[in-house]
């Protein structure tokens, strides 16, 4: 076959191999048989036929001339010992040497210098071009042999990898043509060239293809081979690239479980899939998960061979990317530093793996503040691009989009301003990309807005929108940044009906961002969007509303309308949402569910995406819109709960009004950072809050009260409310602060629904009291505390007065190893025992610490509970004990739930009771949906730590896992660190928030929460406070009743009392609360005592 096709070179060597061991093996056969002259006749022969064969080609070689052969074998020599620098040394001589050839000795020798280029410098460009005429000369020769199919295979790669995508597709069919007729559709070959092409798909985002090729070639492969398993991992990229996130993660996991099949854990391919993972729960918010697939797949590959350096490169860069969006900037900056270091031993300072890696870390250190290292090495990528790439490539371009950001951050402004112009220009040679462009323009707008040129800022800022209205639609989030800067801008000019069209505009894009994006969202992934995105907006509008309400009121009406719809948005229970449907039994609900994901992960993916032309992506969404909207409403008229998990525009405040009847009023809290639009897009250092004041006679608009001082009523005013209450200090200047300006608001009104926002969830507004009467609120209004306003349209009842109430009390803290550990020691001093109980009788909490701290909530699915817990919770615990003792019995609590017991009993309601070792974390997790939950114990909530050491623990740092109530045998899990087998189902004995998030009480009329500081957490301004209370409404609580600070246990059990007396005797339960707390209070005057407890709900 070489021969034929004038292979000469290559013909030599296989004819000379060929006929020697032919002939060798003939030879010793014929000694073994003793056929000696036969032997000598072979071996006569073999020489004669060498020497012939020989001649021919001789006869035949492409050699000019001895000469000419010795420098091809030169080269050749230098190629095989990969000597590439002196090849290139030769480079002029090589290109005199192939000038006017069509011989396969030509195409060689282009290879030659061709890799030489890719693997000495990684000059993909140079390279390209050697490969190429490789490439063409011997297609021109009509080769369809391995050694073309090499040569392109080898262009189509290094096109690819360029970005020159349009010439490679034709490229690979060709070849897989000819590999298909030459070896077929089950060879290694065909196989490979298809990978190439699948991978050259996803490098075009055309999935669609991408799946189609995978299917056919599934055909050919063996069941639960390694090949098999590498299809799956390219149709799990594919799917992940289309918005099929589940199917996505179904295809990788089936990869893995194949590669495991097959011995292959440790091995190049199962870090690939697992590379695939980590993109795909990147692309699924799921960032914690995605750090744990990229350190597995170092881990393997730090028991790989060296060879696969530059794979190892890549993976740590990924983590290193899920490091930074999970902000832990000072650990991805290490990675890169150290890739950078990697990079200069294996490519050169001077290399494009350099120079990226340089760029990724500029990135890293502007987003943590490190402006002089960003700059520096922004600078070196910037040099690295320009000389490899020239100033005209994108890669230069993006770097100068990054620096007129950083400039204008460092309010360098003229510099950022020089460099802006500079990206436009070179941004709009290098990509046709108007999402891209765009980008630029938007960044040199922001440096003259920054600058105070106002005019030039809205110049650039109208392009930046124009560019991504066509570049990716009006439905981008995208889009919506920049309808909000420009309503800024507008604001800033006066142009205050234009600037309110553009918030109108950049609300309904964040709206249908929700509708599209929340119901599938993790809680955290929700809080991101809402705290990043959306909040911040909706303050600027607040700060607008301000201003310009003087001149037009009604627009205080769209600022209590736009808090009904946002206020407690993340609260909806999407996982429990779907277990609720996944555990229904039903398989159709199932179905619906499942395909309702695929459909909104798809539009998800759409929304976002700048890679598919607009006027494509606009019909693939409305077409999926379609689908989505059948299914949610099929879905919504099945799961009420469901339902609940969009945001309501259509409420209005009207809706609330007519909800009031003539004495009533509601009373809408928001807290927001003061904004001005000459501010450069900083907020202020000023808090405002202001209240939203709705009547059954408001006319036009709610009242407006605003309260400017927020900064003081959340530290000093706080602080001192505090004290008071503590110290049962009278004073009466809380109520000055925080209620009397409401207060001069409500003349006439006798009951107040009020939804707090910030400071007011961190006080209980019944234990104010009025310098002007000596009175409390409490004896002043009626006062019902709502999440939101809207519950009092939303509110149906979902409690069926029929189902079971049931009692918690008295837990046996001691259960299990303490008590096994006290029999072995001998009988205790029954005397000590009670002393200890009256020493305790006086709170029922286990916590201390700094409160008000904030913080930021981490991904919970990593998180397990089964077992022992991690040490920071119990480490916690024992650390805010009381002279780090045990928690002692509560007595009380005991005579609490059996008081409680009899008034059921009395009114002939059911009713059960769990006391002292039945007092079991696990039997309330078993509940199903009572009428009354109540639980009486040691409650605790943990301040956040400024410990680093600490900060790095889940634990420590989430505030849903930093709050709970402590049950049977939880003494002995908190010393012992053991889980005694007689608490079931390797529970702890403490009930987190996080684990009540879960509880079954989506029938559930109220839950009582009888322990210290139920209603604290960490306040979450729009959100309210996370932590038990948060959690029990999530499970699905009409209404709560928790503390908010350390309680007495005499006047909690009392208390309690009074309100069962009440609320079974017919009152609804907030009438029945408050006449509960007043007779309380006639017996204990401080508010301590009788104001400790507040009901939040319906």
């Amino acid at each position: 076959m070489y021969y034929l096709q004038t292979y000469y070179i290559y013909f030599h060597r296989k004819l000379e191999m060929g006929i020697w061991l032919h002939q060798k093996i003939l030879v010793i056969l014929y000694f073994l048989l003793k056929k000696f002259n036969s032997a000598m006749v072979r071996i006569a022969f073999s020489a004669l036929l060498t020497l012939f064969c020989l001649s021919a080609i001789h006869a035949q070689s492409p050699f000019k001339d001895k000469k000419d052969e010795k420098f091809y074998k030169k080269i050749d020599k230098l190629y095989v010992n990969g000597e590439y620098e002196k090849i290139l040394a030769n480079e002029e001589a090589i290109l005199a040497y192939v000038e006017g050839r069509t011989d396969t000795v030509a195409a060689v020798m282009n290879f030659f210098v061709g890799d030489a280029y890719l693997l000495l410098y990684n000059d993909l460009e140079t390279s390209s071009g050697y490969y190429r005429k490789d490439y063409e000369l011997r297609k021109l020769a009509g080769f369809t042999d391995e050694a073309f199919t090499q040569s392109a295979f080898n262009l189509g790669y290094v096109l690819d990898e360029l970005g020159y995508y349009n010439q490679t597709e034709d490229i690979y069919l060709d070849l897989l043509e000819i590999e298909e007729k030459n070896l077929g559709k089950k060879s290694d070959s065909y196989f490979v060239t298809a990978s190439s092409l699948m991978e050259h798909y996803m490098y075009t985002n055309e999935y669609e293809k991408g799946l189609d090729l995978a299917k056919d070639l599934s055909k050919a492969v063996a069941n639960n081979s390694v090949n098999e398993a590498m299809l799956l991992k390219y149709e799990g990229d594919y799917l992940e690239m289309s918005g099929s996130y589940k199917k996505s993660e179904k295809a990788l996991m089936k990869s893995l479980e194949i590669l495991e099949e097959n011995g292959m854990y440790a091995s190049v391919e199962y870090v690939g899939v697992l590379s695939s993972l980590g993109g795909l729960y990147s692309s699924m918010g799921k960032i914690p998960v995605a750090e744990e697939a990229y350190r597995e797949a170092l881990s393997i590959l730090d028991r790989l061979p060296s060879d696969y350096a530059d794979y190892r490169l890549a993976v740590r860069g990924n983590l290193a990317s899920v490091l930074y969006l999970l902000g832990n900037y000072d650990a991805a900056e290490e990675i890169y530093k150290d890739n950078l270091e990697k990079d200069l031993e294996l490519f050169g300072g001077e290399s494009f793996y350099y120079g990226s890696d340089a760029y990724s870390l500029a990135i890293n250190y502007m987003r943590a503040g490190k402006y002089k290292a960003a700059e520096e090495n922004f600078l070196t990528a910037a040099g690295i691009f320009e000389e490899i790439l020239g100033k005209e490539s994108i890669y230069y371009a993006r770097v100068l989009q990054n620096l007129t950001y950083l400039y204008t951050k460092t309010r360098q402004l003229e510099k950022a301003k020089e460099t802006g112009l500079k990206a436009i220009e070179l941004v709009e040679a290098a990509s046709e990309d108007l999402h891209q462009v765009s980008f630029a323009y938007y960044n040199l707008g922001d440096a003259y807005y920054t600058d105070g040129e106002i005019d030039k800022a809205t110049e650039y800022h109208k392009r930046a929108l124009e560019l991504r209205e066509k570049g990716v639609g009006k439905n981008h989030i995208d889009y919506a940044e920049s309808t909000n800067k420009m309503a800024i801008l507008n604001w800033n000019k006066k142009q205050l009906d234009e600037a309110i069209k553009l918030y109108h505009e950049t609300f309904d894009n964040y709206f249908d961002q929700i509708n599209l994006i929340f119901p599938i969202l993790s809680e955290d992934e929700k809080a991101k969007f809402y705290y990043n995105r959306l909040r911040p907006t909706f303050e600027q509008y607040n700060s607008f509303i301000v201003e310009t309400s003087v001149e037009d009121k009604k627009l205080i009406g769209e600022m209590y309308n736009y808090q009904l719809a946002t206020k407690g948005l993340i609260l909806s229970a999407t996982n429990k949402v779907r277990e609720s449907i996944m555990n229904s039994g039903n398989e159709e609900l199932i179905k619906q569910y499942e395909e309702w994901v695929e459909q909104k992960e798809k539009l998800a993916k759409l929304f976002s995406s700048s890679e598919i032309p607009v006027e494509i992506r606009n019909v693939k969404i409305d077409s999926l819109s379609k689908l989505a909207d059948d299914l949610e409403r099929a879905l919504s008229r099945e799961s009420s709960e469901f339902k609940q998990t969009f945001a309501n525009r259509d409420l209005k405040w009207q809706d609330i009004q007519a909800k009031l009847k003539p004495g009533e009023a509601a009373v809408e809290v928001v807290r927001f950072r003061d904004f001005t639009p000459d501010s450069a897009g900083i907020f202020t250092d000023e808090v405002y809050y202001a209240a939203l004041i709705v009547t059954s006679e408001t006319e036009d608009y709610p009242d407006l009260v605003l309260m400017r001082n927020g900064k003081m009523m959340e530290t000093r005013y706080l602080s001192n409310y505090r004290n008071a209450i503590k110290y049962k200090i009278d004073e009466d200047f809380s109520y000055k602060l925080f209620w009397r300006p409401i207060a001069n608001r409500l003349e006439g009104i006798k009951k107040v629904y009020f939804s707090p926002d910030g400071v007011f969830n961190q006080i209980s507004i019944y234990t104010l009291r009025n310098p002007a009467t000596g009175n409390f609120t409490i004896d002043e209004l009626e006062i019902h505390v709502v999440t939101n306003t809207k519950d009092l349209v939303a509110f149906n009842g979902s409690a069926n007065p029929g189902n079971k109430s049931y009692l918690f009390g008295y837990p046996n803290y001691n259960m299990g190893a303490i008590d096994q550990k006290r029999e072995a020691e001998g009988p205790t001093d029954a005397s000590k025992i009670t002393q200890a109980a009256k020493e305790d009788r006086s709170v029922r909490g286990a916590s201390r610490g700094v409160r008000g701290s904030r913080g930021g909530d981490d991904n919970l699915e990593s998180l397990s509970r089964g077992g022992a817990i991690p040490r920071g919770l119990r480490g916690n615990l024992l650390r805010y004990m009381r002279s780090n003792q045990m928690l002692a019995l509560l007595p009380g609590t005991k005579k609490e739930v059996n008081l409680i017991d009899s008034l059921y009993n009395h009114k002939a309601l059911p009713a059960t009771t769990y006391l002292s070792n039945d007092a079991l974390e696990d039997s309330i997790k078993r509940l199903d949906n009572p009428r009354t939950l109540h639980i009486a114990t040691h409650g605790f909530f943990l301040e956040s730590s400024h410990d680093e050491e600490e900060q790095a623990d889940e634990y420590v740092q989430n505030p849903l896992l930093r709050s709970g109530l402590i049950l049977a045998g939880a003494n002995s899990f908190i010393s012992e660190g053991t889980i005694s087998n007689e608490i079931r189902h390797d529970e702890d004995g403490i009930l987190t928030a996080y684990e009540a998030m879960n509880l079954k009480l989506d029938g559930t009329e109220l839950v009582v929460l009888s322990a210290c500081e139920t209603g604290l957490g960490e306040v979450k301004n729009g959100e309210g406070v996370y932590g038990l209370q948060r959690a029990f409404q999530v499970a699905g609580a009409d209404a709560i009743i928790m503390s908010m600070w350390t309680v007495d246990d005499d006047a909690t059990q009392e208390l309690m009392t009074n309100f069962y007396e009440e609320w079974l005797s017919g009152k609804n339960k907030q009438e029945a609360f408050i006449t509960a707390q007043k007779r309380l209070k006639d017996k204990w005057k401080s508010p301590y005592y009788w104001g400790a407890f507040v009901m939040i709900g319906n």
